[in-house]
């Protein structure tokens, strides 16, 4: 699996910036290339549906009816809506 030059670089400057030893280089960018690997999906997977799942469950089981009084503090103010 290829990164994305974009990262590499970063990497690269990270290194440099920190003056890492030269040794530890190829140590440090194989597991700079084992988390990519680890964050990246197969482009067939459906995690659209996964993701629509997860975000929408949570938010309609959080929401309250349209009727249901609300206390709303603003600029100090305690209102009740």
């Amino acid at each position: 699996m290829k990164i994305p030059a974009k990262i590499m670089d970063e990497v690269k400057i990270y290194l440099e910036r920190e003056k890492m030893p030269k040794g530890r280089h190829d140590d440090i960018m194989e597991k700079v290339r084992a988390l990519y690997k680890n964050v990246t999906y197969d482009p067939e997977e459906p995690i659209g549906v996964v993701t629509a799942q997860s975000l929408s469950e949570p938010a309609t089981q959080m929401s309250i009816d349209y009727n249901e009084k609300v206390i709303l503090k603003h600029n100090g103010r305690i209102r009740f809506h």
